[in-house]
């Protein structure tokens, strides 16, 4: 990618390069090690979204990306539930939404790159369940929520559209 990062063939390559590391992952041996080929199958395909933005496949890639970092979050956010203090709540908690931050950047570059597509709307209703989670930013969630309301025509996700709108 560094050598030829205009050239076509290095697109294809980093998406086909990303898809057999990821098909890796599904003889791991154990979580850890399908997690760890996960992380790396999802830095080639963040590659190959900023280095072909234009390709067919781009946004789409690109939200899978986005989507793993959401991903990440969630688990975390689920162990909460489970902590057997309040401190250790809190602490999961505080891990959660360092993840959600981490995230933020991967759905702004959807909007940004690839905001007129379907992913790229999509990303909004992520974005505004991010920015809700964190809870310091509830102004940015119900911006970003008023946005996809409005611009969502998708009807699968209809009850997401409406749940936007309050």
């Amino acid at each position: 990618a560094d050598i030829h990062p205009d050239s076509q063939e290095t697109g294809d390559s980093l998406l086909q390069l990303g898809a057999l590391i990821f098909r890796g992952s599904e003889t791991a041996a154990d979580a850890a090690e399908k997690e760890r080929i996960i992380e790396e199958a999802m830095q080639v395909w963040d590659e190959f979204a900023t280095v072909s933005p234009d390709h067919p496949k781009a946004s789409d890639i690109a939200f899978v990306v986005a989507e793993n970092e959401y991903r990440k979050a969630e688990e975390v956010a689920r162990q909460a539930v489970d902590a057997k203090t309040k401190q250790q709540k809190e602490e999961i908690k505080e891990r959660a939404r360092d993840l959600y931050r981490q995230a933020i950047p991967k759905y702004e570059r959807m909007l940004n790159t690839f905001g007129d597509t379907p992913k790229g709307i999509r990303a909004l209703y992520k974005l505004g369940w991010i920015y809700y989670s964190l809870e310091d930013q509830p102004q940015a969630a119900a911006e970003v929520f008023n946005k996809y309301s409005i611009l969502e025509s998708n009807p699968e996700y209809s009850e997401d559209r409406l749940q936007a709108k309050f």
